[in-house]
């Protein structure tokens, strides 16, 4: 049961929804043409790495940064947080973030984010494209600056390009306003400047006051500064370059200065409903394909929800993909072949040339859906008076069950946020829902991949199948602690390879998915646990034998049951007959780690825990939080540490750089080594610990901490 992805042309041109197979099982295509985006976020950057796009974007600017992953930049995947605002210095910790455009460049085995903190620009760095990222840099300027960019040139020289904002005097250039570009060598151990950083582009006449987000391409010996003008908020937000023969400038504006991607700012074509299109990085694929990755604001279709369509429209920015080149000129051009300097938007194949079709295999209990009906939902600018079409969307989910009494096919154009819904008529941050039961089973998908969808409980009413969005838990008001879950009922469920989780934002709880009911406990008393207490859901409607399915194909989880009652004290479990599948692209997160033991040795300080299911490996921290080493076993040895020293260490179960089970509480070792203050471990040392072991001068040592001197000593 693989989502597959078809190459025959033919495939892309027949209808939406067609089936071939056997009656046990049918395969369901949609997405028969490629349209932009591909996936929610703004600024985005992507880092190819031994096979694999990672895409780091603005996407939380609250919390951190949402790492994605792909193998063709058209299909992605949410791996959970690279970077949390804890992990970085904020000027105010109780505001917002505002983590922004964040990048990443690999140097040896280490990964180096430039990241954009409360107009901060700082380096973080992590083993592991997935992060965790951490501070290495603190901020690199008081002053306000944002979207940085390294850049490697020919010769191994490493250069950081940043944007400053207001005025800046630094290393004789000046600026008295707006945005600006600037410059230099850098070096990455020390996150310091090799050379002060010097003024490069300045905003010019017609682009409001902002050039921003630089990115440096070399082609031909030319250096092709490429940067976006007139702001995101824009709808002529777009993408323009200057050259010059060296990394520094002197840079020149081409004299038509080209604009590689630009949209319908006016929201009048039919076809192009994307604008801001800018803020963009470059990539390439593996056959050495130059590809262009930006955002675009949402849509380009006035909404009567909207009171300032050019306001609000930009809430929600997309990524979009397209082809960029040089021409036989030496001129960067970019969009869609067929109408250059614009988006694609519609083609039968991808710009990387994948087909843009997709397919689902399912049993019969979905069969069905093949021919049900299929409506759309635009929660920010649909409306439910509309008619359920592809440019007439309903804004909830609540109008989509309605308009589907016999089930069929909820296709999600946009994010959707049930804090922030109207359908369950509970207070607005319990991002509690309850879908509609329906005679027939239901395919919630996204329209691209990785749409995302924000709840804290969710409780499925009937037979469903999800594809094509990522899960993202709420974190808010009344319901800020606690664990976000998915409760599927006694009900067939699905949730798709297309499907993909991050964690909750302040922890890395990942959501829990229950097969049966969900129970709380009697002392639930606030929204939406009220809704799960006994009270509500007394032990005698939870009994059932029903056999139902609980199928896992994807996503990363806290816990995956099938049956469970949780926290009952009268139920070992419902539905004994029910089944649970758990494909190979499932991941189930390491519990929590229990309690580390550490001593001091004179080969290091040796570490032990116990051994927690789910987890490959585990991750060993300093206090501080920084990389220490992994182990494959439940024990550990840091050779680093040195006999005299105090060091703590947190222990984790580890899936992978995003996927981490909450970390054990720290554990501090202390030992004894230079006694006597020479700046060296030697016999002397252990003879004054003996003599004051045996006057009781020291009553916390022992005859083993004598042990490990001498064998210093050795």
């Amino acid at each position: 049961m693989k989502k597959c992805y078809l190459f025959l042309l033919i495939a892309a041109l027949l209808c939406a929804a067609c089936v071939v197979g056997a009656s046990a099982e049918t395969v369901i295509t949609y997405n028969d043409t490629f349209t932009n985006p591909v996936v929610n976020g703004a600024d985005p950057f992507v880092l190819y790495d031994n096979g694999t796009y990672y895409l780091y974007a603005t996407n939380d600017g609250s919390w951190g940064y949402i790492v994605y992953t792909s193998d063709n930049l058209v299909d992605w995947k949410a791996q959970g947080y690279a970077l949390r605002k804890t992990d970085v210095p904020l000027v105010d910790s109780t505001a917002y973030a505002g983590l922004w455009a964040p990048e990443v460049f690999k140097d040896g085995d280490t990964y180096y984010m430039v990241y954009t903190a409360q107009e901060h620009l700082g380096i973080a760095t992590s083993d592991s494209p997935l992060g965790p990222f951490k501070d290495k840099s603190g901020r690199l300027f008081e002053n306000k600056a944002i979207d940085g960019h390294l850049f490697r040139d020919d010769d191994g020289k490493i250069y950081l390009y940043f944007v400053s904002c207001g005025a800046w005097t630094l290393n004789g250039d000046s600026v008295t306003t707006g945005n600006n570009i600037w410059g230099g060598e850098f070096d990455l151990d020390t996150c310091t400047f090799v050379s002060g950083p010097q003024l490069l582009i300045q905003y010019g006449s017609g682009e409001w006051n902002v050039n921003e987000g630089p990115e440096m391409l070399k082609h031909n010996g030319t250096y092709y500064l490429t940067y976006s003008v007139m702001g995101y908020s824009s709808p002529s937000y777009r993408v323009h370059y200057a050259t010059s023969s060296s990394p520094l400038g002197t840079f020149a504006k081409s004299e038509n200065n080209p604009v590689l991607v630009t949209a319908d700012p006016n929201r009048n074509d039919p076809n192009n409903n994307l604008y801001g299109t800018a803020h963009h990085c470059f990539t390439q694929l593996a056959d050495g394909t130059l590809m262009i990755v930006y955002h675009a604001h949402r849509s380009g279709t006035s909404s009567d929800l909207l009171t300032d369509a050019a306001a609000t429209y930009v809430e929600e920015r997309r990524i979009c993909i397209d082809k960029a080149w040089f021409d036989e000129n030496g001129v960067l051009r970019a969009g869609d072949v067929n109408n250059v300097g614009h988006p694609t938007v519609t083609a039968d194949v991808a710009p990387t040339g994948e087909s843009a079709a997709r397919s689902v295999t399912v049993d019969d209990n979905f069969a069905a859906l093949a021919t049900l009906p299929t409506v759309y939902v635009s929660m920010y600018d649909g409306l439910d008076t509309n008619d359920g079409s592809k440019t007439a969307p309903f804004r909830t989910l609540n109008k989509a069950y309605e308009a589907l009494p016999n089930g069929g096919t909820i296709v999600l154009r946009q994010k959707y946020d049930m804090q922030s819904s109207v359908d369950n008529g509970f207070a607005t941050d319990s991002a509690y829902y309850v879908s509609p039961k329906v005679n027939g089973p239901i395919m919630i998908r996204g329209e691209f991949s990785a749409v995302p969808v924000l709840f804290k409980f969710w409780s499925i009413q009937s037979d469903t199948y999800l594809d094509n969005i990522v899960l993202q838990p709420r974190t808010t008001g009344t319901v800020s602690s606690g664990i976000s879950v998915i409760e599927c009922g006694q009900n067939n469920v699905v949730f798709g390879e297309g499907v993909s989780c991050t964690a909750r934002p302040n922890s890395e709880q990942f959501p829990v998915l229950v097969g049966g009911y969900w129970q709380y406990n009697t002392e639930a008393t606030t929204s939406p646990y009220k809704y799960y207490s006994p009270s509500v859901r007394p032990d005698s409607t939870l009994t059932t034998d029903k056999a139902y399915s609980l199928t896992v194909l994807g996503g990363t989880w806290s816990i995956v049951t099938a049956g469970s009652v949780r926290n009952t004290t009268q139920l070992g479990s419902s539905a004994p007959n029910a089944t649970l599948t758990l494909g190979v692209d499932a991941k189930i997160r390491p519990a929590k780690m229990g309690k580390v033991s550490a001593s001091a040795t004179s080969a290091g300080a040796v570490l032990t825990y116990p051994e927690i299911k789910y987890a490959l490996k585990y991750r060993i921290c300093d206090g501080e939080g920084n990389l220490v080493g992994y182990s494959d076993t439940t024990s550990f040895v840091d050779t680093t540490y040195t006999l005299g020293d105090t060091k703590s260490y947190t222990v984790a179960g580890y899936v992978n750089g995003a996927c981490i089970g909450d970390a054990s509480a720290a554990v501090t070792v202390t030992s004894y080594g230079d006694m006597n203050g020479d700046g060296a471990i030697t016999i002397a040392d252990a003879l004054i610990l003996l003599t004051d072991i045996l006057s009781g001068q020291t009553t916390d040592a022992g005859l083993l901490d004598v042990l490990y001197i001498l064998k210093a000593c050795v």
